[in-house]
């Protein structure tokens, strides 16, 4: 059985009226695509605001690759945010840039951005395909600043409603409980 992370949908608050800009979260790594969500935001000419961890593994590549292109206008960071800051930021924005560069096993910073209501704008690695249905909840894009700047321009197409919709049947609690439940109940 495959069996989805489940979050608390209800924790996440849902928000149909999204402010002017683009979100970026999770880790400053080459893996989690901060410089790709520059280059579209910078391509599609929208503004950015990106919420990240900096590890100590990554504070050269942020320090070299990432911080000279964050100009705290266009392309603003602030930092590592708490659950609150979090939802915060995910609820006001259009659409979470998630341009990641390697498999991602599970991807639960965007289960959680649907339960915003808000859309992803994806890289097709990983578990991607199981997560972003294409022209439903967000976009699935190839790994260019311009595919993910057509996707930026065509975000409204969205229905963030759908959105959430899909966050509480496949990514709840309920749902993770449930299909667990059910795989015992084959296996025993």
């Amino acid at each position: 059985s495959t069996i989805y992370n489940g979050i608390k949908v209800e924790t996440f608050d849902y928000n149909d009226s999204p402010k002017d800009y683009f979100a970026f979260l999770g880790r400053m790594s080459p893996e989690k695509g901060p410089k790709q969500a520059i280059a579209a935001a910078k391509t599609a000419g929208v503004k950015l605001i990106m919420a990240a961890k900096v590890d100590a593994v990554d504070q050269e590549y942020f320090k070299k690759e990432v911080e000279p292109l964050i100009d705290g206008e266009q392309i603003k960071f602030i930092g590592e945010v708490d659950h609150i800051g979090k939802v915060a930021l995910l609820k006001d924005a259009k659409a979470l840039l998630a341009l990641i560069q390697w498999e991602e096993p599970f991807g639960l910073f965007m289960t959680e951005a649907m339960a915003c209501g808000t859309p992803v704008i994806a890289t097709n690695h990983g578990s991607v395909p199981e997560l972003v249905r294409h022209g439903q909840n967000g976009f699935i894009v190839e790994n260019t600043p311009e595919a993910a700047s057509i996707a930026i321009h065509e975000i409204g197409q969205i229905n963030r409603r759908n959105c959430r919709k899909i966050a509480e049947e496949q990514f709840s609690i309920e749902t993770m409980t449930n299909g667990y439940l059910k795989a015992y109940r084959q296996i025993t």
